[in-house]
């Protein structure tokens, strides 16, 4: 074993590089961030359960006020504590005070309770929130203390916005509670000396920082309201330096195509360590279309998805059927100026099948395709109020997956047209809608968002 110390981006990083198989350990530093903080940060609301009745256990709780306490868990890698969101006041409009079970002893009276500062209280006519401030926990990971920080709010959408009670129906119904991770970790690799910053975010809410992308079984059914596919796991951003933006992110996956090699990923929390090892799997040919800088493959088994990056011509990846999550690439255009472009599978992509026999070219990019279309949803309520109906436009890859960004990144010569609203987007698209006939019932132009 050899022994290599590393200076990346001013932060010490020890790394072990194992000369027999050539695994790279990377530590994880530990980061939280204060409600001040300008740098960049990984972003994510979990909404959590909420019980309207006291949940079975043998709990001490504080007087409650509220007429109906919201009762909630938050579940933290082994750890389960009980929060309960009340009210100062009985005659306060909305939930303003919060208990939280930080040692998990079951006494929340031991526990001080936390207020929501009045310029977090917002109300108007149709809405009622609140957002507490930053809290501060620690949870068990395989016998490990390990630390946490988040925020809790809460909000609520009225139908009456004449009648604001908080009954049992409209918290069940109309009540959200959102946790958001207010912590990540960093590190930092160095592969055959070209240097590489990482950070991990927990976009599950549950302290397991670096869970692999996740596809529900009958994705398509959730296609309903938005044909995009949209896995559930945790964020991980990668680049060559410390200068981290939104491009950057990328579901985790148990592989990593980097520096045209495939490795194992891993991360063991309890060890504080990002493992990468090359895999020893026979490898299959696998042809892109077109040059990425990010690319996510979804293996069915979930068990060996990989994120490919900076990546052109052919591939070898392991052997299975896969599903091209999403991809994004950067791309200038006649006159020097830097787009951005970013897609995302649907539920009408295709999976396609890797073996050593059969050479495979991925289908995704160009040519793509405009199209309108009427959401099921949209659908369902003009049904309902046949007086206007929604339309909406995509953008369509071969592979079918959707465009659902594209961004002018830099330069000032393009010879596109730019949105006049924000000069990052292309200028919105226009529509005319006819009869038959020829005769034109409506003109206009579609709005982003």
């Amino acid at each position: 074993m050899k022994r290599m110390l590393h200076i990346v981006g001013g932060v010490c990083v020890l790394m072990s590089l194992c000369l027999c198989g050539l695994a790279v350990e990377a530590p994880l530093t530990y980061e939280k961030y204060e409600p001040q903080y300008r740098g960049f940060q990984p972003s994510a609301y979990v909404g959590i359960e909420k019980l309207t009745d006291v949940p079975q256990g043998n709990w001490k709780l504080p007087k409650l006020v509220a007429k109906i306490p919201i009762y909630s868990f938050l579940r933290l890698g082994d750890s389960k504590c009980l929060m309960v969101i009340d009210q100062k006041e009985a005659t306060d409009i909305f939930y303003n005070r919060l208990y939280f079970d930080a040692n998990g002893n079951g006494d929340l009276t031991d526990d001080p309770a936390i207020d929501s500062a009045p310029l977090t209280m917002s109300a108007n006519a149709y809405m009622s929130q609140c957002t507490f401030p930053l809290i501060d926990t620690t949870y068990q990971v395989e016998g490990k203390s390990m630390p946490y920080r988040f925020a809790v709010s809460a909000y609520c959408y009225y139908q009456d916005p004449k009648s604001k009670d908080l009954t049992k129906e409209i918290i069940l119904r109309s009540l959200q509670i959102n946790v958001s991770p207010k912590c990540a970790y960093r590190g930092g690799i160095d592969l055959n000396g070209q240097k590489y910053q990482f950070i991990l975010g927990d976009d599950n809410g549950n302290g397991l920082f670096g869970e692999a992308a996740s596809i529900a079984k009958d994705y398509k059914k959730m296609g309903d309201y938005n044909r995009q596919i949209d896995p559930s796991g945790d964020s991980l951003y990668l680049r060559k330096d410390t200068n981290f933006t939104w491009y950057d992110e990328q579901r985790c996956t148990n592989k990593i195509y980097l520096e045209g090699k495939l490795y194992d990923f891993a991360i063991n929390l309890p060890q504080g360590k990002m493992i990468l090892t090359p895999t020893a799997e026979n490898l299959c040919g696998v042809q892109l279309p077109m040059e990425v800088e990010r690319l996510g493959l979804y293996r069915e088994d979930g068990k060996g998805s990989i994120n490919v990056y900076t990546a052109k011509g052919e591939l070898k990846i392991t052997a299975g059927n896969y599903l091209v999550l999403g991809y994004c690439v950067f791309r200038k255009d006649s006159m020097g100026d830097l787009w951005w472009l970013q897609a995302n599978a649907t539920v009408d992509s295709s999976w396609f099948t890797v073996t050593p026999a059969t050479p495979v070219t991925l289908a995704f990019g160009e040519p793509y395709s405009p199209t309108v279309e009427i959401p099921k949803y949209a659908l369902q309520q003009f049904k309902q109020n046949p007086t206007s109906i929604r339309l909406e436009m995509l953008l369509l890859g071969a592979g079918s997956e959707k465009v659902a960004n594209i961004s002018h990144i830099s330069g000032d010569k393009t010879d596109i047209p730019l949105s006049e609203r924000n000069k990052s987007l292309p200028k919105e698209a226009t529509y005319t809608i006819s009869t038959m006939d020829g005769a034109i019932v409506a003109q206009g132009k579609f709005e982003y968002g």
